[in-house]
């Protein structure tokens, strides 16, 4: 049997909704992919619509975007792709 501190989906569960929500904000303060995808699953959860209008949303400003991305700002850049493709595949597959 796992430890009640053991990191894990149950355990997690059993801090409650409010916990959670209070933890996920001071984690994701000054982190803007977190962020991100924070609103996305908020805009998913809303439905199917409001997923696809935010990642057109994030797409078009990434599109529109004319700064250089260097090696440093590189990672950031990726995570917040693959976090719009994880959106796009999730609402796809719940979609079918």
């Amino acid at each position: 049997m796992a430890s009640k501190r053991t990191f894990n989906a149950k355990n997690l569960e059993a801090l409650g909704a409010a916990a959670l929500a209070e933890l996920l904000i001071e984690v994701s303060g000054g982190n803007a992919v977190i962020q991100r995808r924070l609103r996305l699953a908020l805009a998913a959860a809303e439905g199917i619509d409001g997923a696809v209008q935010d990642v057109r949303k994030r797409l078009t400003a990434i599109d529109r975007a004319s700064t250089f991305v260097d090696s440093a700002r590189r990672k950031a850049l990726v995570a917040d792709l693959e976090a719009q493709l994880q959106a796009i595949n999730h609402r796809s597959d719940r979609g079918r």
